[in-house]
């Protein structure tokens, strides 16, 4: 597949083309009743085509045509404009072409081209779109159309006669030759089609006399559900836990390949089978934990630890031990994954007034990884690890967590400005002053300042100094 283009503006602007999508999908299925609206993995099948549409980087607008007053009602749920076609254009005989067609007569033929994306391809992303838009660009396309590979070469097909007879079933300079050495052979996948306005309406056809080029999209993405069997292998490919599964049970084997059962340590196979079981688990129950099929240790908690307790059928000392053990064994104590899941946390901890007072902030962190690199980081940082009366609770001041998410003066200073909703030109002049009067960088911060800014936030509502913090600067680090 073509890498896709990065600078849209400019790629627009170079071609100055526009596009309208069409998505159609009548109520009268025949093979697979009410195929349109039926669940496909936690939404109905349309819902898949109409988000890949909107996430489409290139097209100006879309619609879908129907002629079905369920599917009206589900697209506009999903966002999508809808088109009631005329009862002429929703039997079994009618084209998708007349139905396009119809479509672009309702929007004025105001665009440079139209895309057919049928609702029956829902493994098709706005990346496969974008990047068949791309390629017709650039090909200087009068039509583009997607296809796949075969899973079957048709030099080892051909028909049968009644006797089932297959003397000349295969051609001589086929039949001796190795699959791999057979040409590879493309099919239509009908989840794309892509044509100028005017050669389309000339022509009545996607397949136009000249210029018509292929999009090649992998045989995975190019499922067409026609069929209750097509249905269900798109289903197990977009449940998300199906596809987490796999991959855990891969990562596991890959592992065990690449190293080789007989040279691990009986610890370590132990531990491997204990990380092994803890995925399977926690994708049921927690999936947001998982980076493609990597486990965040960071995110496991307490009632974390209770459901693994009962099921794995070990104390919840020895879980919360094992955790830590495959996390040291697997390098998991990552600054980035750590840092970015503790600045999550903290937006979730009440902070109290009994606390900030003394220019502290608190967090509770139950997940023993979690507990040790905090405590090393604010050690690096030149800060004292202080803990609250359950030894569980960590207090620290704005200089620990200044360094540690990179603020510099001007990102405080710009921050206390800016906060007009929440405390008073007064307390915002004073607390300037007193930064500026110590003339010294936030990472310098002393823990009078940290006491200041704490006291003016917090004791106006109890987590809003860590939201606000995060929401005007996280996304900077």
């Amino acid at each position: 597949m073509n890498k896709p283009i990065e600078n849209t503006v400019r790629f627009l602007v170079l071609y100055g083309k526009t596009f309208f999508a069409v998505i159609p999908a009548r109520g009268g299925s025949k093979r697979l009743p009410r195929k349109n609206v039926i669940d496909l993995a936690g939404k109905p099948l349309i819902a898949w085509t109409i988000e890949a549409a909107k996430q489409s980087k290139y097209i100006d607008h879309f619609v879908v045509s129907t002629d079905d007053q369920e599917i009206a009602v589900v697209s506009k749920k999903y966002g999508a404009d809808v088109l009631i076609r005329p009862a002429e254009l929703a039997t079994d005989t009618a084209r998708s072409v007349d139905v396009v067609l119809h479509a672009i007569v309702s929007q004025s033929n105001t665009y440079d081209c139209v895309i057919l994306l049928q609702p029956t391809s829902p493994l098709r992303t706005a990346q496969n779109i974008d990047e068949a838009i791309e390629q017709h660009l650039v090909n200087n396309a009068k039509a583009t159309i997607s296809v796949c590979e075969t899973d079957h070469s048709p030099l080892w097909e051909n028909t049968l006669p009644e006797d089932g007879c297959m003397d000349n079933f295969l051609r001589e300079d086929v039949k001796y030759k190795r699959s791999q050495d057979l040409p590879v052979y493309y099919r239509l996948n009908g989840a794309i089609y892509i044509a100028g306005i005017n050669d389309l309406s000339e022509q009545k056809t996607f397949f136009v006399s000249e210029k018509c080029f292929s999009y090649r999209m992998k045989k995975k993405s190019s499922i067409d559900i026609d069929s209750i069997d097509d249905f269900s292998r798109a289903n197990f490919i977009l449940d998300k836990h199906n596809q987490l599964k796999i991959d855990i049970v891969n990562d596991l084997m890959t592992s065990y390949t690449r190293q080789g059962f007989g040279k691990l340590l009986k610890s370590e196979i132990y531990l491997t089978m204990f990380d092994f079981s803890l995925k399977l688990l926690l994708s049921k129950t927690n999936p947001e934990y998982f980076f493609d099929s990597k486990l965040n240790y960071f995110a496991i908690n307490k009632s974390n630890i209770y459901y693994l307790s009962k099921n794995l059928k070990l104390t919840e000392t020895k879980i919360a031990t094992y955790i830590e053990q495959v996390g040291l064994l697997k390098g998991l104590l990552d600054d980035e994954v750590a840092i970015e899941f503790f600045k999550n946390l903290l937006k979730t901890q009440i902070q109290t007034n009994e606390n900030t007072q003394k220019g502290l902030i608190s967090v509770q962190l139950s997940n023993k990884l979690l507990k040790k690199f905090i405590e090393s980081k604010i050690s690096e940082v030149g800060g004292q690890v202080q803990y609250d009366n359950n030894n569980e609770v960590i207090l620290f001041d704005l200089i620990f967590l200044a360094r540690i998410f990179n603020f510099n003066s001007q990102h405080i200073q710009d921050f206390i400005i800016n906060q007009n909703n929440h405390i008073n030109d007064q307390d915002r002049n004073s607390l300037l002053n007193s930064i500026h009067k110590l003339d010294v960088n936030t990472a310098d911060i002393a823990l009078d300042i940290s006491k200041l800014i704490l006291s003016k936030f917090v004791s106006k509502s109890g987590d809003i100094l860590i939201d606000l913090l995060f929401d005007k600067f996280g996304n900077e680090q």
